[in-house]
């Protein structure tokens, strides 16, 4: 049995898992979803504390980094960069910083630079913006297809379930851009014989009648 560290590496959504090891935890307490959810009970009076404290958003993992860390620049570094770019004026921040070593990041050299006036402003050329629902009104229906697969371990109150009862761990998603019909299946493995058979069943489906959801 995968225990909750092991889940938490895996997840691309921890607040979900959290948030359901809360909710066990107000209705059952925290030994027994310690105990439910193969962690200690330590782990889920933090999480419970942060529920309590901040709602959803203290389910989200915390920066352990400073909030505010100071960096000072000496007028040295500054008198340095500004004589950098004068001399090599085509050189970017990027290029100079790598060819003379320099400790300053990139966007500090430009803030120095821009406070200057040294950095020049570029012109934004003007761009014509696409009428896309006109161009769609020229595709034959099925001609453009966006198809995406998802791991459904985000879902709230799916995830626990989809373990103890052995469901479905992936959507496949096939979307036509000129109509928006979409058509979902699931499956228990991510792979090339499930996305092959996917793309068959909507060949097929192209010249029968349209369905939101396709089995497999």
């Amino acid at each position: 049995m995968w225990n909750y560290y092991t889940i938490m590496r895996i997840s691309f959504d921890k607040k979900a898992l959290r948030y359901q090891m809360v909710q066990y935890a107000l209705e059952k307490g925290i030994k027994p979803t310690a105990k439910a959810f193969n962690t200690t009970p330590k782990t889920v009076r933090k999480w419970l504390n942060r529920w309590k404290e901040k709602g959803i958003s203290g389910l989200i993992d915390q920066s352990k980094a400073p909030k505010n860390p100071k960096r000072y620049i000496t007028q040295e570094q500054k008198d340095l960069a500004i004589k950098l770019k004068k001399e090599f004026p085509s050189f970017g921040a990027k290029r100079l910083k790598r060819d003379f070593a320099l400790s300053l990041s990139e966007k500090a050299l430009r803030k120095i630079w821009k406070e200057n006036g040294l950095l020049k402003k570029r012109r934004r050329k003007h761009k014509t913006k696409r009428n896309l629902r006109e161009i769609k009104k020229n595709w034959p229906l099925f001609s453009q297809i966006e198809v995406d697969t998802k791991y459904l371990d985000d879902i709230l109150g799916y995830f626990c379930q989809m373990f103890k009862n052995y469901l479905p761990k992936y959507q496949y998603t096939a979307r036509d851009v000129v109509s928006g019909l979409q058509f979902i299946a699931y499956s228990y493995e991510l792979s090339i014989a499930y996305s092959s058979l996917f793309a068959e069943l909507l060949i097929q489906h192209q010249y029968s009648t349209f369905c939101s959801y396709i089995p497999i």
